[in-house]
């Protein structure tokens, strides 16, 4: 890691030996797309002492891949734009909710598709009923037009249902199409068709 993603709380002191993650400001998080471990280890060290321990890792992040189409062919390469925010990621060691979170907004890395446009996240660890919102726009930053829990947008794929099931898959896509109205809607989870025809679910 480069010094500008932690700092030393202050590793002089057993008690305040810790490591700080450093967000960008607004609490960005970049458009790396490189998986986060975390692990934790309790052993004793007296003064003067060597202690070797191996610490258990688990991967706890997910890629998330929003596909924008776009019905009508003049819209195609209208300005896209997606972002995740939320607390993602604010848990303590046993996955319970810090009372103090940073709101976190995930930048995406875009790419254009014959029909419209791609961008891809990795955030934290998904919860059911977390704060995590997708917010979708046609027309570039200031034209937000759908804001939908992350979560539950994924939690209508029928082999979603528990935190577990969650855990299970690391990697989603959510394909999203506006029609010649305006209207957006969500049309794939992964290889799963959300609505087969117009009208229909």
């Amino acid at each position: 890691l480069y010094d500008t993603h932690f700092s030393w709380g202050s590793p002089d002191s057993f008690s305040t030996f810790r490591l700080d993650l450093l967000y960008g400001e607004g609490g960005e998080v970049i458009d790396q797309h490189d998986p986060l471990f975390h692990g934790t280890v309790s052993f004793n060290l007296q003064d003067r002492e060597r202690k070797e321990n191996t610490v258990e890792l688990i991967k706890d992040t997910h890629t998330i891949h929003v596909i924008m189409e776009d019905e009508l062919p003049v819209t195609r390469n209208t300005e896209k734009y997606a972002l995740i925010t939320g607390c993602n990621g604010c848990y303590d060691m046993e996955n319970n909710p810090i009372a103090e979170s940073t709101l976190l907004q995930y930048m995406p890395q875009y790419t254009s598709l014959d029909n419209g446009t791609q961008a891809d996240f990795t955030v934290l660890r998904l919860f059911q009923d977390d704060d995590l919102e997708l917010s979708l726009g046609w027309d570039g930053k200031d034209g937000f037009i759908k804001t939908n829990p992350l979560v539950a947008e994924l939690m209508k794929h029928p082999e979603i249902k528990t935190n577990i099931d969650l855990d299970r898959w690391d990697d989603y896509t959510l394909t999203y199409r506006r029609d010649s109205y305006g209207a957006i809607t969500l049309i794939r989870i992964n290889d799963w068709d959300v609505i087969s025809n117009p009208g229909g679910i």
